[in-house]
């Protein structure tokens, strides 16, 4: 969305993910595409690792970014398949 600083993922196939769950988005190695800005929201922000805000659906995910994107839309043009590693936070560790 216009003015927003949230991306929104759709992945292909059901993704696992739950709020506050910490993912990191990365290319994958041989892949030839690379990760682009797309709607003004630069590369080096779509990728890296974030906390997930919001789960709308088994097959989207959203994180937040810090520069608003320039206009509404989608994209697939530049976005490589990407690897989404899932870390879960261990409270109260047992030894």
């Amino acid at each position: 969305t216009s003015g927003s600083t949230t991306v929104t993922w759709t992945t292909s196939a059901a993704h696992g993910l739950a709020q506050n769950d910490t993912i990191h988005i990365g290319s994958l190695p041989n892949n030839p595409g690379v990760i682009s800005e797309i709607n003004a929201v630069p590369a080096s922000e779509l990728s890296g690792t974030h906390t997930v805000t919001a789960v709308p659906s088994t097959t989207t995910f959203s994180y937040a970014v810090t520069t608003n994107a320039d206009t509404t839309g989608s994209s697939t043009l530049g976005v490589p398949h990407v690897r989404i590693d899932r870390y879960k936070s261990i409270d109260n560790p047992r030894f």
